[in-house]
């Protein structure tokens, strides 16, 4: 008997691999599968500018990174003694208005040189709801806490969400033909939205993204994230306490789907190897000078020096020296003569 509505994702027609540079905006869900990706040591950036939630602050700031337009002081203002920018996350914020700009534009530069070498763009879309400054009409990334009533919200339509994709995902594709944009869905609900409005929101986020797919059917494609939790999990116990952020584990089986779909065997083998090595270089032994530790960093060194050879565009010095410092000294698996 079968107690779930299984999802097959279908296999991708091209791989990603550790020598693919893989480009990550969007909401916190795209920075969680991100931060996976990061730990098994991809070349990855994530979210430079911070979290995005909505289809305009995406587009603005990818358009951003891909002209290298710095911000300048009229993008910023100062509440409170606070200096804050509407496009950007409240990380950057600044005590001074220079500190702010030099922090951000520092991102935007290092955003821009990371696309020119990004294989694969993945753009996770978390709401269609907007807030504008009532002032100016600019929809703005981040409200600061401003009072709401300096803001109209509104839900971007189908249409509108694709009219704001297609110069950005042009002149990217233009610039890169081999470049390919993964879109997902957040499966975060936006509770705030209300039901009926969240279930909006999403229905128009995954309408436009596929219209977008059928615009540009050679570099842009879906990832089901919002169906594996919502439709496949389909359970509280894969939510974590708050009842509208998917759990670890929840987490952890949407990135099993990303790896199947998007990576050979042989890179996933890989992916084990290295996970397996940077858990390793987080244990801290009861005792750092037994014989047992001492091989286990032996055993380490060695698998870094297999992982080197096959993946070496990889970075393992952080770990080469820890596992050197304790354990380098076996030979053989036995105790180095002293």
């Amino acid at each position: 008997m079968k107690f779930r509505t299984e999802i097959n994702v279908e296999r991708a027609p091209f791989d990603l691999s550790y020598a693919d540079a893989l480009f990550f905006i969007g909401s916190c869900f795209s920075s969680s599968i991100g931060d996976r990706l990061s730990r098994l040591k991809f070349p990855v950036m994530i979210n430079p500018t911070g979290v995005l939630y909505n289809p305009a602050s995406i587009c603005g700031l990818l358009g951003r990174f891909q002209t290298k337009e710095h911000f300048q002081p009229s993008d910023t203002f100062c509440q409170d003694g606070v200096w804050n920018s509407f496009s950007l996350h409240g990380c950057f914020s600044a005590t001074s208005q220079e500190a702010l700009l030099d922090s951000a534009n520092r991102a935007v530069d290092e955003a821009h040189d990371f696309l020119e070498k990004t294989s694969c763009l993945f753009i996770t879309l978390g709401t269609a709801w907007i807030y504008r400054l009532r002032q100016s009409g600019a929809v703005v990334a981040n409200c600061h806490k401003v009072p709401s009533a300096q803001f109209e919200r509104e839900r971007l339509s189908v249409d509108e969400v694709v009219e704001l994709f297609i110069p950005v995902i042009q002149t990217m594709v233009d610039a890169h033909p081999r470049l390919r944009v993964i879109f997902t869905v957040s499966p975060i609900r936006h509770w705030k939205d209300g039901a009926h409005g969240n279930q909006l929101s999403k229905a128009t986020l995954l309408l436009a993204v596929d219209h977008l797919c059928s615009l540009f059917p050679d570099s842009v494609s879906y990832f089901p994230s919002y169906e594996l939790l919502m439709d496949d999990l389909r359970d509280y116990r894969f939510y974590a306490d708050d009842l509208l952020h998917p759990s670890q584990a929840a987490v952890d089986f949407i990135f099993s789907h990303l790896q199947q779909t998007y990576m050979s065997a042989d890179t996933q083998r890989l992916c084990d190897s290295v996970g397996a090595l940077v858990a390793a270089a987080s244990h801290r032994p009861f005792n750092p000078s037994s014989f047992d530790y001492k091989r286990f960093c032996s055993s380490n060194l060695h698998l870094i020096d297999e992982l080197q050879r096959k993946i070496p565009n990889v970075d393992f010095s952080v770990e080469k020296k820890l596992f050197n410092s304790c354990g380098g000294g076996l030979n053989d698996g036995k105790p180095a003569a002293t």
